[in-house]
């Protein structure tokens, strides 16, 4: 089984760290701005993409797609790479892929990472544009090296299987293949386990690769779970354990991996057994899950619990979270804390995040443990990690407050933003309070750091200018967005780079400030760091121009 294929990037995935940084600049960006105008439109793109991330949670692709077009016809660059995205997949809209990426290419060029690998998928496949793997690479490694995990899968690939330019280079692949499994993604852990079992860019590891398996494994990622079952049968990198190995081939097998279901028969444990005697013992730990799943459905509470727990002794990870469950609810036993406590943390040594959150809880709040908030935000970092979203708001919420970690505001927001994206109700309305309270506390800050750069261009301290203007600018400061572009154009300080010098100005345009759409308008009028393009250059001179500035007026009537 070869599952080492291109991930296409779905609008907003929960494993995709990156988008909290893209985002949070547009959302601070529509409270930060004293034009009233300009705050009132670009407030109204975001809360058009939230409204139109709100219906592709529901399930409602058609609204989403008409909400993603709203904000992507006002720039908003997370919305025009779901758009594009949607039109990919044909999700909403009717598919076409070159619609698709005409919207990737726009959002990409402002940076947006969910973009740059979509369309760098695009350009692999060749699906809207010509096939170019050269192409598609540069794309990844943008969007990758921002921290876009599926971009990080993808650049991996690309130096695992040699192509796009790069040379096969294996140690170079488990690196980035590395960085996307740390931050949750299955398909990653699965690959960094494959390396470690064969060898490959690291010293063989055979318990090091099975740490990673079951990573992949817990998350349902069926071929890891088959490599689990393989790893407990042969005793590779653990003891031999035929149960837990029956386990995962069975859970493989249910996804329809054939050589799971060829195991289980081997095993005499096929995945479908007729049914028998009941008093029979049952000596299979999934099997005994399984069947107090379906006593517990029937409402036979009593013998669901002892299948729960005969299951959860023989390390059954499902049967220990429920038995945890039934202990803390009182359903079928007695409430105790302190025995769902210890269910909860079996369960969550074995990976699992609902488990590894409720252990998290358990400390925060003391049940069934001593009260330890420093215990508590370890086990909420573990399940956040794996993209739980409860996990994540609660670690961000614990990050600001200070709460058992030394507070830190920028990782507080990312951990909300990572819950708020998955459609986490708490983490949506804690996200909008928080970035308003922290622009309005931050504009008079970031003012006083642009003047000082103006101060120190006029002494012609450059280096120590474009370091205010730097700083200023990813406060989201359109001035200061425009000098850091203006820099990197003219090629003041640092190397001239036109591609990064459109993406400033596109930051600063887009809030409303007119030299910032005159030199956008300029640069693809001359195709620096973008396609020519006339038309473009045109309608970001008449915005300028309508604001009365005169040298985008000048070069209208040229």
């Amino acid at each position: 089984m070869n599952t080492r294929k291109f991930i296409f990037t779905v609008a907003y995935s929960a494993a995709c760290a990156l988008f909290m940084p893209v985002l949070a600049v547009d959302i601070s960006d529509s409270t930060s701005q004293k034009n009233a105008a300009t705050e009132s439109a670009h407030g109204d793109a975001v809360g058009a993409f939230e409204k139109g991330l709100h219906c592709k949670n529901n399930g409602n692709d058609e609204e989403a797609v008409k909400w993603y077009r709203k904000a992507a016809d006002q720039g908003y660059a997370p919305a025009q790479g779901a758009l594009g995205t949607a039109y990919y997949h044909g999700a909403g809209v009717k598919q076409d892929y070159e619609e698709a990426v005409r919207w990737l290419r726009i959002a990409a060029e402002q940076g947006n990472p969910m973009a740059q690998n979509n369309l760098g998928v695009a350009y692999f496949l060749g699906t809207g544009v010509p096939k170019n793997e050269t192409e598609a690479f540069k794309w990844y490694l943008k969007a990758a090296e921002q921290g876009e995990v599926q971009a990080q899968f993808n650049v991996g690939l690309s130096y695992y299987n040699g192509g796009g330019g790069v040379a096969k280079d294996d140690r170079e692949a488990t690196k980035w293949f590395l960085k996307a499994a740390e931050q949750g993604l299955a398909s990653a852990q699965f690959n960094v386990g494959l390396n470690y079992s064969n060898g490959e860019g690291v010293i063989k590891d055979e318990k090091e690769a099975l740490k990673w398996y079951l990573k992949a494994a817990e998350q349902g990622l069926a071929e890891a779970q088959h490599a689990a079952g393989v790893a407990y049968y042969y005793g590779e990198g653990t003891s031999q354990d035929l149960d837990a190995a029956v386990q995962w081939f069975g859970k493989a097998a249910e996804q329809g991996i054939e050589e799971s279901k060829a195991a289980l028969v081997a095993l005499g444990r096929p995945e479908s057994e007729p049914e028998g005697d009941s008093n029979k013992k049952i000596t299979n730990s999934y099997n005994l899950y399984e069947m107090g799943l379906k006593h517990r459905a029937e409402k036979r509470t009593a013998e669901a619990m002892e299948c729960f727990l005969q299951a959860a002794e023989m390390g059954q990870a499902d049967a220990q979270l429920a038995l945890a469950d039934a202990y803390r609810q009182g359903i079928g036993v007695s409430k105790d804390e302190a025995k769902a406590a210890e269910w909860y943390r079996k369960a969550a040594h074995q990976g699992m995040p609902q488990a590894q959150f409720n252990v998290g809880l358990d400390y925060y709040r003391g049940a069934g443990v001593s009260k330890d908030k420093e215990e508590a935000v370890k086990w909420f970092r573990k399940a956040a990690e794996q993209g739980f979203a409860p996990a994540q708001f609660n670690l961000g919420v614990c990050t600001l407050k200070g709460d058992g970690l030394p507070a830190n505001e920028f990782e507080a927001k990312m951990w909300i933003q990572k819950a708020a994206h998955q459609g986490y109700e708490p983490a949506m309305k804690a996200l909008g309070m928080l970035l308003e309270k922290t622009d309005n506390q931050s504009s008079g800050v970031v003012k006083s750091l642009y003047e000082q750069g103006l101060k120190y261009a006029k002494e012609d301290k450059a280096k120590e200018a474009l370091q205010c203007f730097r700083e200023a600018a990813e406060a989201h400061y359109a001035p200061a967005q425009f000098s850091v572009g203006a820099a990197y154009y003219n090629g003041a300080v640092e190397k001239q780079n036109y591609e990064e010098a459109v993406k400033w100005f596109r930051l600063s345009a887009e809030q409303g400030f007119a030299p910032a759409q005159y030199a956008l308008g300029t640069a693809y009028y001359k195709g620096h760091g973008v396609n020519k393009d006339t038309n473009e250059a045109v309608k970001w001179m008449r915005k300028a121009a309508a604001q009365g500035f005169q040298p985008a007026r000048k070069a209208l009537e040229k």
